[in-house]
């Protein structure tokens, strides 16, 4: 006679399991025990109990918990991935809406059943939910979801549709250097000498180098340094040994690039840091319409020579073209390279470089990208020429990421917009989709950093700052400023002055920094200095004004006059005493 205590109902339910646990156990057993338990009590409890979820069962290397609607069984699901990529233990998760048969002390049915055979369709660290789940959740959780298709899973009928959740998984806060780089080769991008007997050519052999480092960064079994560690050698002479263990990377790759009217010659070679022996090396000859083959080329060449295995997102990556118009492509170069440099006519000519490019070709998303920012500089500097106003960078970046959704670089630049608009957690969850899909960016870990800095979250601001840092290690002005002021953020005024006072003497024209030493000397209770130091930043930029300064400083309790985006509607622009 069946049970008369056992509830039928509809639940969503989660199912895990640590991947290679008796592996794991025979390795180290003392280790793996404590990183289980601490995973259940710091991470599977907490998050079960903060979604209305029920913990069913815990067994020796997995749980079951049950949910009463599928939108707090995904948002647990995110949250538990996120707290534990820094654990040893990796827990691929099913997620399923279903039928369940409850008897008092477990539970069991379809609902059960699917959700462990998804846990068992998960990438390790990973998440898949079936399509039922999709279809109530795909509009209201912001993430990007992979259609795998329909599976046949043991022990059900009929075929489940099923989505891997790709990014948004991950706590980029979290993640370790080590993590990211894991067992991958290394290589650092050194910037190619410009042969071309004309220094106006420069922006084009930069460009080249700036591009493969790019290229080579969407390989996910490559680690690949930042452009700004590599480009510190730029017109330098150093023996690649050198500078391979200055940068800690296995490979260097080096060249030339010789451009002459339509015609173009480019030299490459990759070299093994600790022997400087070549591993491969070859010169293209051509008209300036190969470019991309040429492109195409090296990187196919270093994929060969370091054997690296691509996965089918590496070659989705491959794929996707920047544009297919030569001109727009040239003009991109150029504008980039005048971005970089970081000042009012630079400004300008990059504004007017990337203009003419998205007017050659309209879908072109990194010029859309690299011209929003150029305005927020502009704004941010006081540079003339440009509308001081935050709707047209606004637009310009969600343009970009609209033609380029999975562009990390375009997805960077919004969210980096989205901040100066106080639009706090929109431009968090775009930064978290640029890290999910280029996890090794370190300036998209500087630039969140800065974001959770001024939204009230140093603490994680600083650890991505510091996971910049150890990405791009030769540390540019910019990252000791952000490192500064996240440590101000925590009334760490010592600290914020190291890192403030190397910024200031590395870039003595950075306003952002100039006025932050001279904040972090009122905090000192150096008030004389502090004073000194603000007359100095005042004749160097004779229009600052406080409301200008709240702008720049923007954290998340300051409204000025341009911010339409307040709750009130009504800007409060406190003076300067009131803080």
């Amino acid at each position: 006679m069946a049970d008369q205590s056992n509830q039928r109902r509809l639940a969503a339910i989660i199912a895990a399991d640590v991947v290679g646990y008796t592996q794991l156990m025979e390795k180290d057993a003392d280790g793996t025990v404590a990183a289980w338990q601490a995973a259940r009590a710091d991470v599977i409890r907490p998050n079960t109990l903060d979604h209305s979820g029920k913990l069913v069962k815990l067994t020796g290397d997995g749980f079951l918990i049950e949910f009463p609607t599928v939108l707090d069984a995904v948002n647990c699901a995110i949250a538990v991935q996120m707290e534990l990529v820094s654990s040893t233990l990796d827990f691929p998760i099913g997620v399923h809406m279903g039928d369940i048969i409850d008897d008092g002390e477990d539970i069991h049915g379809e609902g059960v059943n699917v959700a462990a055979r998804l846990e068992g369709l998960a990438d390790a660290g990973g998440i898949c939910i079936s399509g039922s789940v999709h279809e109530q959740v795909r509009n209201r959780i912001d993430v990007t979801y992979d259609d795998l298709g329909e599976n046949k899973v043991k022990n059900v009928s009929a075929p489940v549709r099923v989505y891997a959740i790709r990014s948004g998984i991950s706590a980029p806060a979290s993640v370790s250097v080590e993590q990211i780089i894991a067992d991958k080769p290394s290589i650092a991008v050194l910037p190619f000498d410009n042969l071309s007997g004309d220094p106006e050519q420069e922006y084009f052999s930069d460009g080249m180098a700036e591009d493969l480092i790019t290229d080579l960064s969407k390989i996910s079994s490559l680690f690949v340094i930042a452009r700004n560690s590599s480009f510190t050698f730029k017109g330098q002479y150093i023996e690649v040994k050198e500078i391979a263990e200055r940068l800690g990377v296995k490979y260097v790759l080096e060249g030339s690039v010789r451009k002459m009217g339509e015609r173009l010659r480019i030299n490459a070679q990759l070299i093994d840091g600790a022997t400087s022996g070549h591993l491969w090396a070859e010169r293209f000859d051509g008209d300036i319409n190969e470019i991309f083959d040429f492109q195409d080329r090296i990187r196919g060449e270093i994929i060969a020579a370091l054997e690296l295995k691509l996965t089918p997102i590496d070659v989705a990556n491959e794929a996707r073209r920047r544009t297919t118009s030569i001109e727009a492509y040239d003009l991109l170069l150029k504008g980039r390279t005048s971005y970089f440099r970081y000042s009012p006519e630079g400004a300008l000519d990059a504004k007017k470089y990337l203009e003419q490019a998205i007017g050659l070709d309209p879908d072109f998303a990194e010029a859309y990208s690299y011209l929003s920012v150029c305005y927020i500089s502009a704004r941010n500097f006081m540079w003339p020429g440009f509308d001081g106003g935050l709707e047209h960078p606004l637009k310009l970046a969600e343009i970009g990421v609209a033609l380029d959704p999975n562009s990390a670089i375009a997805l960077a630049k919004l969210g980096w917009v989205r901040m100066f608009l106080r639009r706090y957690e929109e431009a968090k969850s775009s930064f978290e989709k640029a890290l999910s899909l280029a996890p090794d960016n370190a300036e998209a870990h500087a630039y969140y950093g800065v974001v959770l800095n001024f939204s009230g979250e140093p603490e994680n601001g600083r650890q991505h700052l510091q996971t910049a840092i150890q990405l791009d290690p030769l540390l540019p002005p910019s990252y000791s400023g952000m490192i500064g002021a996240t440590h101000y953020q925590m009334r760490q005024y010592e600290a914020a002055f190291s890192f403030v006072s190397r910024a200031v003497e590395q870039a003595p024209g950075h306003l952002f920094v100039q006025v932050l030493m001279a904040a972090t000397l009122v905090k000192m209770n150096r008030l004389e200095d502090a004073a000194n130091h603000m007359t100095a930043v005042l004749e160097a930029f004779p229009r600052v004004s406080i409301d200008h300064i709240q702008k720049v400083f923007h954290f998340a309790k300051w409204k000025t006059k341009d911010d339409s985006s307040t709750p009130s509607g009504k800007p409060d622009c406190r003076k300067a005493n009131d803080r």
